[in-house]
């Protein structure tokens, strides 16, 4: 397990911080996979975890949309009322109030190209019926030995050789039914350009959907009446 300096709270800090400077961003904190220090065996692991559960709120309090919400609010909605953090947590002993399901990361496991999109290809437009995200790693997976022969000369070559392809696959094909798409160094793509293009899509489409309801029962109305005063006049 590689050791880093970066403390929780420098990257509550940093979310802060993102959040107060935008105003219409929703972000998904996924908190999973709880390691050295956090073993479920330690005798005061419950304590451990109030602690981070405090940092949270001191930090993001504010902005945690409550459990009671659900994942199906619409985004709109949860902007007006400027709660935009999911918080999923994986673990069952957890704040019930704010503290989401996690969510489900659907890994190709492969380092191999093809087999990467052939997985993302059926994955992509699945929709399950769960009360958590599923998310899409759309990234290369190193194997151990590869990575002792240096075969992938660093994880960006990695990213490099799907970055492009995932964005024309995001602009071709997946952009009409995705969710989460997560990505390994986002600068080498046009994920984020694109999938705002896909939502301001999607929502167009929803209008122009809407409206057609909208006139279906009118337009039947009138056909029926149009109906009726024909088989009147042949009376």
């Amino acid at each position: 397990m590689v050791k880093v300096d970066i403390l929780l709270v420098d990257v509550l800090e940093q979310v802060l911080a993102f959040l107060l400077s935008t105003h219409q961003e929703i972000i998904i904190l996924d908190f999973h996979r709880f390691e050295d220090g956090l073993q479920e065996s330690l005798p005061d692991i419950n304590e451990r975890h109030n602690i981070i559960e405090r940092l949270i709120n001191d930090y993001l309090g504010a902005f945690l949309i409550p459990v009671e919400y659900g994942w199906n609010r619409p985004l709109r909605e949860l902007v007006s009322l400027n709660k935009r953090i999911f918080i999923g947590y994986a673990r069952d002993h957890r704040n019930r109030q704010f503290f989401h399901t996690n969510a489900l990361h659907v890994w190709a496991g492969s380092d191999d190209y093809t087999l990467l999109f052939r997985h993302l290809n059926d994955r992509s437009c699945r929709s399950p019926s769960t009360p958590y995200p599923v998310s899409l790693m759309g990234a290369l997976t190193p194997k151990f030995f590869g990575l002792l022969r240096d075969k992938y000369d660093g994880l960006r070559s990695l990213a490099e050789q799907i970055n492009h392809d995932l964005s024309i696959s995001v602009f071709n094909e997946w952009w009409q039914c995705m969710n989460v798409l997560c990505t390994d160094y986002f600068l080498g793509n046009n994920i984020i350009e694109y999938t705002i293009e896909a939502n301001l899509w999607r929502e167009k489409n929803r209008q122009k959907h809407l409206q057609q309801q909208q006139q279906s029962p009118s337009s039947s109305y009138q056909k029926d009446v149009s109906n009726i005063m024909l088989n009147l006049s042949k009376l």
